[in-house]
């Protein structure tokens, strides 16, 4: 996974993908630029017709992609397969073609997928000031968010970020307590998956706006080499 700037990088909140990622997709960032090199590589595909969990798993071993994506979200859904040499974006959307899913672009080796229901309209289209302003508190609810799983995971250096990549979804109850958290991919440990598990367990995060629905999706990233995470910053700013 490319090292991030952060060591917690937004696939977005799944039920705010109109305001947490349209940002990136208004001001294009290194990875995504790099990501249109990536992308336009051609990729020959033999995925037959199978459950679409399956399918993307295949999918994801073609390209190198990680495609990330809450199992129960994609229960009982089943892909046609795909056939020939494709882009690896179009062979994605052509992967999800009548599944009822959407892919979101992540970062230049990642894609989230979620029902396209819980997609929210594209950037520009139909906006006013009353949508920026929901905007804003939601982005400034996924900072919120973050920042209290940094403090979670710096408590322990078992659990401190900064040198695995993992994925997560969190549910969060009305008064902004985490009730649930899974694991979308391993860190690389199981005892550090269940020490993650374990710290994130009735954290509280705030309460959600209204806009927000669980789950909340979030990647975590390994950082560069020589550059810890600074969990000291992440406690001072308490």
């Amino acid at each position: 996974m490319a090292v991030a700037r952060s060591a917690v990088a937004w696939l977005g909140l799944l039920a705010l993908a109109s305001s947490v990622c349209q940002g990136a997709e208004q001001r294009p960032s290194l990875d995504e630029r790099r990501a249109e090199g990536a992308q336009g590589a051609l990729v020959d595909f033999d995925i037959p017709p199978q459950s679409l969990v399956s399918a993307l798993r295949a999918y994801s071993e073609a390209t190198g992609i990680a495609v990330l994506v809450d199992d129960d979200q994609v229960e009982g859904r089943d892909s046609a397969g795909l056939h020939g040499r494709y882009r690896v974006a179009d062979a994605l959307n052509a992967l999800l073609g009548g599944s009822g899913m959407v892919a979101r672009y992540a970062s230049h080796d990642a894609f989230t997928v979620a029902p396209a229901s819980s997609v929210g309209r594209p950037p520009g289209e139909g906006r006013g000031v009353a949508d920026d302003a929901g905007a804003a508190v939601d982005r400034t609810y996924a900072s919120r968010v973050q920042h209290a799983v940094e403090m979670a995971l710096c408590r322990s250096e078992h659990t401190r970020p900064g040198t695995y990549r993992l994925a997560l979804s969190l549910w969060v109850d009305a008064a902004g307590r985490v009730e649930r958290s899974d694991l979308l991919d391993t860190s690389g440990s199981a005892d550090r998956d269940a020490r993650i598990s374990a710290a994130l367990s009735q954290m509280n995060v705030g309460v959600p706006p209204a806009s927000v629905s669980s789950p909340l999706v979030l990647l975590l990233l390994p950082r560069a080499p020589g550059d810890p995470f600074d969990c000291h910053s992440v406690r001072s700013d308490n």
